[in-house]
């Protein structure tokens, strides 16, 4: 299950600022959490037209993942590529800013 965020994003097809654009509740009632303040130009959607998202958000979430995977795959990868060059761990670490 996708989560509430990503779906309005896609309902308002931009990003939101989730403390002042947009106020999101969890009343830790077993229901989720739910639009508590609405202050966008559009009209505060229904759960059906969230739930329209559903699959769309599904996706977006997803390459979200893949995206960070990648990107520790490519940080790895350039670590093995210094170290195979003689670099040290303190030499790469300060190329990284770590």
């Amino acid at each position: 299950m996708t989560q509430l965020t990503t779906k309005i994003k896609l309902y308002a097809n931009k990003e939101i600022d989730f403390k002042k654009d947009v106020i999101l509740q969890d009343d830790s009632d077993g229901n989720g959490a739910y639009i508590k303040e609405w202050n966008l130009d559009i009209a505060q959607p229904t759960q059906s037209q969230l739930d329209a998202f559903e699959e769309q958000a599904n996706a977006y979430e997803q390459n979200i993942i893949n995206e960070q995977a990648n990107k520790e795959k490519n940080k790895q990868s350039a670590i093995n590529k210094l170290k195979s060059l003689g670099l040290n761990e303190a030499e790469i670490n300060s190329i990284l800013g770590i």
